[in-house]
């Protein structure tokens, strides 16, 4: 069946498993034994900060990159006020702004600008793949969360 006629590229897209390569797999194994997560998400998962701060409830899916993995969301998933990291601009290069919530967590929210797919390695101290697809599949007007820095409610 041709799918294609029925569902975007981007939803078919986030219907493929990015934990394609051994450094990816074992992440994904990892954080489906700690915190019970799906690559493909959920749409009513709870996500605390550290601090105990409401996040977001539901996700996209876990992006498996080269720079470990991460829970995409959507805008509409967030339910903490976001607030940027740093006063200045960012700048019109960047891949990323730094969002936080100001509930004493300093959690890293990056609200992704730009895609990597011109990037085959990670910032430091990322796997250094050399992958021609880029490093990781981040898309542009997401947002992302490494699950080391929240807590899981089921």
């Amino acid at each position: 069946m041709n799918l294609g006629k029925y569902y975007s590229a981007e939803y078919l897209k986030r219907l493929e498993t990015t934990a394609k390569y051994p450094n990816r797999l074992k992440d994904r194994k990892k954080i489906e034994t700690l915190y019970g997560l799906d690559e493909f998400g959920d749409k009513s998962r709870e996500f605390f900060s550290l601090a105990g701060t409401l996040i977001a409830v539901g996700y996209d899916r876990i992006v498996y990159g080269d720079h470990g993995p991460y829970v995409e969301f959507e805008l509409s998933n967030l339910m903490a006020n976001l607030i940027p990291k740093f006063n200045n601009k960012c700048p019109l290069d960047a891949y990323y702004e730094w969002m936080t919530i100001n509930d004493g967590s300093d959690i890293k929210i990056y609200r992704q600008l730009r895609d990597v797919k011109n990037l085959p390695n990670p910032p430091s101290p990322g796997f250094k793949g050399n992958r021609t697809e880029g490093y990781a599949d981040y898309l542009p007007g997401k947002y992302y969360i490494s699950p080391y820095e929240f807590k899981v409610n089921s």
